[in-house]
């Protein structure tokens, strides 16, 4: 069973982008610059995935590093998911 929570895309949504510390290595992004997203969830027994989709020249596609940065989700000022950047995907 999948479970997905989008988020709209707005004024209140915002990613930033950090390493394991909460050192900023990107700009965050905000809802002006997601292309698709944030949409994250879990899966039964199994851990929780986020999937944001960002222009080709923003810094976190540019700098984002998988395993190095995470990503935390905000919505209204709270964060609502946060974990490592797995992979990167260029289209």
């Amino acid at each position: 069973m999948s479970v997905s929570q989008p988020l709209g895309v707005g004024a209140n949504t915002s990613v930033s982008v950090h390493d394991v510390h909460g050192q900023k290595s990107a700009d965050d992004v905000t809802g002006t610059d997601l292309l698709d997203g944030p949409k994250w969830g879990r899966e039964l027994n199994q851990v929780s995935r986020c999937e944001i989709t960002v222009p080709i020249d923003h810094t976190l596609a540019v700098n984002g590093v998988p395993w190095r940065d995470w990503l935390t989700v905000w919505e209204y000022g709270q964060p609502v998911w946060t974990g490592p950047i797995l992979k990167n995907i260029d289209d």
